[in-house]
């Protein structure tokens, strides 16, 4: 018995290597230009990671990257559709209602969060919603809202290399904002076959 949970416990292992490596070990195609339209892409993916800070967290799947980067994406999908968030009287009228001693002025469906989370960063695992620092879980109208708004900095984002591999493509880059620069980071983006791409993993390099 021992011997054979000590076999599937070595599959298991093996598959999860596979499955890490699958990417990683792809030869590069191509060496593509860092001002062209596959980099002005993957740039603004990475500008959603960012929240007032050019530090960007590690991640190598979906519930680290929702532990890292929740509020930053959030933020990003207000700031992009503002008026949506802040102009929904019906939606806001019922989040005031379940929460009357709050001050609900934007209001974000945890559907459109979660399909956001899925387009951004793939994956088939269910998405918690939970409350972050910036932003609040409302879990009686099943949405977000935010606890303040940041006068945030913008952020730069400078590509170092970006290379292009039979399912991927893989950036080096650094962020800066103000007077801080970040580490430099290794970022693997899984093209899908609808030609958009996801984050498949965000390293600082050593």
């Amino acid at each position: 018995m021992r011997r054979l949970i000590a076999i599937v416990l070595f599959l298991l292992a093996l598959t999860s290597c596979s499955y890490r490596t699958k990417y990683e070990d792809e030869p590069v195609k191509a060496e593509l230009a860092t001002d062209g339209e596959v980099s002005d892409e993957l740039v603004g993916m990475v500008r959603m990671l960012t929240l007032n800070s050019p530090i960007i967290p590690e991640f190598d799947n979906i519930t680290e990257a929702m532990e890292g980067c929740r509020d930053a994406v959030l933020y990003s999908m207000l700031m992009e559709n503002y008026g949506k968030y802040t102009g929904d009287i019906e939606k806001l009228d019922a989040a005031v209602a379940e929460y009357p001693r709050m001050q609900i002025t934007n209001f974000i469906p945890a559907r459109e969060f979660e399909e956001t989370v899925y387009s951004v960063f793939g994956g088939t695992r269910k998405v918690t919603n939970e409350s972050g620092r910036l932003f609040v879980y409302l879990d009686r109208v099943a949405g977000y809202t935010s606890v303040t708004i940041l006068d945030t900095e913008p952020v730069a984002v400078e590509i170092k290399t970006l290379f292009e591999t039979e399912n991927t493509y893989r950036m080096r880059f650094s962020c800066s904002s103000g007077s801080i620069t970040s580490p430099e980071y290794d970022a693997v983006f899984v093209k899908r076959d609808d030609g958009t791409v996801y984050f498949y993993s965000v390293t600082e390099r050593e």
